[in-house]
């Protein structure tokens, strides 16, 4: 069968709107659609296959890539296991998407944010170095923990990052404004035996004044009747020395969260049906915060 490749480049400038819309019937679900008066100079990439997908965006000296790629086959988790040094019979997460990354690029600054699902689990084993030697298939970690928040890395120079008192001034993102790009990649997921939900997530936006992406763990376990999750965020306006990091953590109960939401909601139709990671957020307080400043040099 002869793949199917579209490839849409777009070049914005000046004040214009500009609409881009892709449905492929091959591709369940698949429906790119952006909609945007724009200033800047903005050049958008979508490749479309039978198979893997690639969209980019050029905007404000910054490059946003995404690639996204069918699950592991069982050889390639086969390799990495091994590569992870897992002990036998402990297994990687129902479904793990290793080819699929997202990442940001500051070409002229020579930083890097990637994000991939390898990565992740990778820290995953970091985290639990201590008892990783010891697991059993009765014991190990089902839910795949991890502090993952992507990797940066910055050529040149010296990766500097600050910690700072200071929250992200997201007051911009509260405002109606065009997105000139968006994406969402899975990294893995497990539905724990049917006892609950984990995964990895991976979402960027970027509008005319900066970009804002989040990486998130969610874990929902029904017999504990526990919900956690562990957010960091990457926010940054275009012509800023620096960029935002935040992490936060927020958890309760399930029967707490329920509670929330038949308090918030009067009216049973719009009670959410499904504890998604959005409306937990919109619920919950967090419950550790840390902010960081990742620093710009010149370019050389």
């Amino acid at each position: 069968m002869q793949a199917l490749h579209r490839k849409v480049h777009v070049r914005v400038r000046s004040p214009s709107l500009v609409q881009i819309k892709i449905k492929n019937p091959m591709i369940p679900g698949f429906n790119l659609h952006l909609n945007r008066t724009t200033s800047m100079t903005t050049t958008v990439t979508t490749t479309v296959r039978h198979g893997p997908t690639e969209s980019a965006c050029e905007v404000g000296g910054w490059r946003f890539s995404c690639h996204k790629a069918p699950a592991m086959s069982s050889a390639q988790r086969e390799e990495l296991v091994s590569e992870l040094g897992l002990r036998p019979a402990i297994p990687l997460p129902e479904v793990v998407f290793a080819d699929s990354t997202l990442q940001i690029d500051h070409p002229a600054r020579g930083l890097t944010i990637h994000f991939d699902a390898k990565e992740a689990l990778h820290t995953w084993m970091l985290d639990h170095k201590q008892e990783a030697d010891q697991w059993e298939p009765s014991s190990f970690d089902f839910t795949y923990s991890t502090t993952y928040a992507g990797t940066v890395a910055q050529k040149r120079c010296s990766l500097k990052i600050t910690k700072t008192s200071d929250t992200l001034p997201l007051d911009k993102l509260q405002q109606q404004v065009a997105i000139l790009f968006y994406e969402r990649v899975l990294l893995f997921e497990d539905d724990i035996r049917d006892l609950g939900e984990i995964y990895v997530e991976v979402r960027v936006r970027v509008m005319e004044f900066g970009f804002l992406l989040l990486s998130r763990y969610y874990c929902r376990i029904d017999e504990k009747q526990t919900l956690k999750l562990q957010d960091t965020r990457y926010y940054h306006e275009f012509g800023d020395n620096f960029v935002w990091r935040d992490h936060e953590t927020r958890e309760s109960t399930i029967g707490g969260i329920k509670r929330m939401l038949k308090a918030r909601y009067q009216d049973e139709e719009d009670t959410p049906l499904h504890l998604s990671g959005d409306v937990v957020y919109g619920l919950l307080k967090p419950t550790t915060t840390t902010t960081e400043k990742i620093h710009l040099f010149a370019s050389s």
